[in-house]
């Protein structure tokens, strides 16, 4: 990490030197926007494969915690819960969400921190302004002082590295979700999947290009179609849909030949016998999600 620390103000200079640009804002490289705007293709590539090699050279572990309304009023339903807990707002998600990534990492350092050593922890502004800090005095003994510091990430440069992180994440599920992939897209999800080593508390999946390919137009009413994947759904939806991964069924209505708002597609797929949780025998899903048997 000393070695980043002192590689990363280079590497940002460079950026500014070649693009103008003074913070690796991900979004717009991937883009061509903003201060990208112009930037060869290649180029933009290039800062995408420069971080991958930070991540996957050094091992940077990632945690990930999300957390919606839904979601923490189910963590909080099962027994009655503190409203707070320091400066964290309980019954709000976003504080909830902080806190719960905040004692992943605590834990991760003490199972594998060497002697002494303290960690200085930085979130990005957002959650509290630049230059300020809460202390938890409980947690001295992990994070140097207890406290926990807010800046923004120009100024402490590593924080850009987090960014990386939550960009790629968020990336490769909206684009594993796409139909059909771009040149661009497919050659960044190449770029990336070096990396998911890193992410220590998300689950691995391994997925062929040529299975991204596959936008469903050849599926007709009639065919034999097996559920390879679920995509994400309202919570409700996919739930009952869910139960039916792996099963294969017979397209009963024609999928409409047209793009959507989000390029997805559906139909009907009606099963051999129904869902042992909900009684259902059919449901709607997207083309993407299905992989058309052999006759």
């Amino acid at each position: 990490m000393p070695d980043v620390l002192t590689q990363l103000p280079t590497a940002i200079d460079e950026l500014q030197r070649l693009t103008g640009a003074k913070e690796f804002h991900f979004a717009d490289i991937y883009g061509g926007t903003g201060d990208l705007r112009g930037v060869d293709l290649q180029a933009r590539l290039g800062v995408f494969r420069f971080m991958a090699k930070i991540f996957q050279f050094y091992q940077f572990p990632v945690f990930v915690q999300t957390l919606d309304p839904r979601s923490l009023s189910e963590v909080r339903s099962p027994a009655p819960c503190p409203n707070g807990v320091g400066p964290f707002n309980l019954k709000k998600h976003e504080d909830t969400a902080l806190l719960f990534l905040l004692i992943r990492v605590k834990c991760y350092i003490e199972e594998t921190r060497q002697k002494l050593r303290l960690a200085r922890v930085f979130v990005d502004e957002g959650y509290k302004r630049n230059g300020t800090a809460i202390c938890i005095p409980g947690w001295k003994s992990v994070f140097a002082d207890g406290l926990i510091c807010f800046a923004s990430s120009s100024s402490v440069q590593p924080l850009q590295l987090a960014d990386f992180a939550a960009y790629a994440l968020n990336r490769t599920q909206l684009l594993l979700g796409k139909r059909p992939l771009n040149p661009l897209d497919k050659s960044l999800l190449e770029i990336l999947e070096p990396i998911w080593s890193n992410y220590r508390n998300m689950e691995k999946k391994t997925i062929q290009l040529e299975e991204l390919d596959d936008d469903g137009r050849d599926i007709h009413v009639g065919d034999r179609v097996q559920v390879w994947r679920i995509d994400a759904r309202s919570e409700e939806t996919g739930e009952h849909i869910s139960c039916f991964l792996g099963w294969e069924g017979t397209v009963t209505s024609e999928p409409p030949w047209f793009w959507e708002p989000r390029n997805r597609r559906e139909c009907w797929v009606e099963f051999d016998h129904p869902c042992p949780r909900h009684g259902d025998t059919g449901g709607v899903f997207l083309l993407s999600e299905l992989k058309k048997l052999e006759p």
